[in-house]
């Protein structure tokens, strides 16, 4: 995949956080486009290069969020790899194999992103309420993917009408 469309794609999910968010949000849990692109780019690509994906996708998050520098980079690596991984060894293909993948692999991630966050921040407030909206963002997030995975199977093999 050329690299200046995975720019393009950053930059098209931090314009879709900034503007989407707020309107399809249901209380504080919105989609991770961040996350969804790295995702979709390494579940659709045929050889991705998982770790530089991970690498570019979590720096543009890293750099449009409000948390510690690096998290999201270290996470979204480790994820983007993980996915692969599991993609390769069980030849996932098919949109239904791959939307429960995506919605563990963010559903990981996000808690994630939660638990780094507070152990750098040394924050100790609100308990469980941040991971269970990790919780919530994760699937949020497997649903969103959803018809997009759809389209993009559909646009890679079409199948006839009669």
């Amino acid at each position: 995949m050329p690299w200046l469309m995975l720019v393009a794609a950053c930059y098209v999910a931090a314009i879709l956080q900034a503007t989407l968010d707020p309107v399809i949000g249901v209380g504080h849990v919105v989609p991770d486009w961040f996350a969804l692109t790295a995702l979709l780019v390494v579940l659709t690509v045929r050889r991705p290069h998982s770790l530089a994906i991970g690498l570019i996708v979590g720096l543009a998050a890293d750099l449009s969020g409000v948390g510690p520098l690096g998290i999201s980079t270290a996470l979204l690596m480790l994820t983007t790899v993980t996915v692969a991984h599991v993609r390769r060894k069980l030849h996932i293909a098919h949109p239904a194999l791959q939307v429960p993948l995506l919605a563990v692999a963010t559903t990981t991630y996000t808690v994630g992103v939660v638990l780094l966050t507070m152990i750098a921040t040394w924050s100790t407030a609100a308990g469980i309420t941040p991971i269970l909206g990790a919780i919530g963002v994760g699937f949020y997030t497997g649903a969103v993917a959803l018809p997009v995975l759809l389209t993009l199977s559909w646009i890679r093999e079409p199948y006839p009408i009669a």
